[in-house]
């Protein structure tokens, strides 16, 4: 029996459907009147197996009904707001700490390769080769806030999420746990406003490392592109974080904490670019807040093990047949 934390995992997949098939060339339109999405305002988990896809808001019931013309148009001001203040605000009315903004990278060019179905952290420690024919190259990682939009095509569609484990090594003996937890918007929005939070991954090191196996599943995105994430880490107590020679400078702080975000595909300051590739989430504060290249073997450096993030990557669904 493992020695798993209280929290149920998601169920093993295999990773081979559709894994190494060429991106999508079709987009399907762009639907224009979802619902509002409600206020992050609960806490806690729904459990779930791979593959699933979270109900959609129903239309009608009483909602206010925006279009995402008219959402552009007021909400970039409201936009510049942290997209952390809703769960922040229910934190602290509970007395739990305080959630910080999570910091979020961009594999540079990870929108073109092929598929992610075996990306792992030694695919990011070994780097990509970018050129046939040529030694692979060091990953460039860039600020996901920085970019100047993601994928527009994407807002109120469906994407498949893949959460790949955590980079530079499955098993980092200085995080004691790590859960990440994604909000769907609620399918009886008249009923219930709040959204439904599902755990979709979890690791802890404590008493042996347990990592979650890779998992995916589909999420729905909002009239912005909104996509909104909760990551909980608590740190290994005694255990200071050893600072290693790397390429990185400056090393961020020590792990743990709670931080969350809203990815968008739109251009909104302060918020992620949410677009098809492979994204890093740190499990320290300002992880990704400037442009990193990562270490590789070649280069005789350690495994930036302060850089510990989650590897998570985005693909829109092919279009129906």
């Amino acid at each position: 029996m493992s020695l798993r934390s209280d929290r149920r995992q998601p169920v093993r997949n295999d990773l081979t459907e559709e894994d190494g098939g060429a991106p999508a060339r079709r987009r399907r339109p762009t639907r224009r009147s979802d619902p509002m999405r409600p206020d992050l305002t609960t806490s806690g988990a729904l459990t779930g197996l791979d593959d699933v896809r979270a109900p959609l808001a129903e239309r009608g019931g009483g909602v206010l009904q925006l279009s995402r013309r008219d959402l552009l148009t007021w909400g970039g001001a409201a936009a510049l707001l942290p997209a952390l203040s809703r769960a922040a605000h229910a934190q602290q009315a509970a007395g739990a700490e305080v959630v910080r903004p999570l910091s979020v990278g961009f594999v540079d060019g990870s929108d073109g390769w092929r598929g992610f179905g075996g990306v792992t952290a030694g695919t990011l420690n070994r780097g990509v080769r970018r050129h046939p024919g040529r030694p692979p190259e060091a990953v460039t990682v860039l600020p996901a806030t920085a970019l100047i939009s993601g994928d527009q095509t994407l807002a109120n569609e469906l994407v498949r999420v893949r959460i790949h484990g955590l980079y530079p090594v499955p098993n980092p003996t200085h995080v004691r746990n790590a859960y990440v937890t994604v909000f769907f918007p609620s399918p009886e929005p008249a009923v219930r406003r709040e959204p439904l939070p599902f755990t979709a991954w979890g690791y802890h090191s404590r008493p042996a490392p347990d990592p979650a196996p890779p998992t995916r599943f589909v999420a729905p995105l909002g009239a912005d592109g909104a996509l909104d994430l909760l990551l909980e880490v608590t740190p290994a107590p005694n255990h200071p974080l050893t600072r290693r020679p790397s390429m990185v400078s400056p090393a961020p702080g020590p792990v743990g904490g709670r931080f969350t975000t809203s990815f968008t595909v739109d251009w909104f300051a302060g918020r992620p670019k949410l677009q098809r590739g492979l994204y890093l989430l740190g499990l320290a504060p300002d992880t990704w807040s400037s442009e990193r290249t990562l270490p590789t073997p070649k280069a005789g450096q350690s495994r930036p093990v302060e850089l510990v993030s989650l590897m998570v990557s985005f693909e829109p669904l092919p279009p129906e047949r």
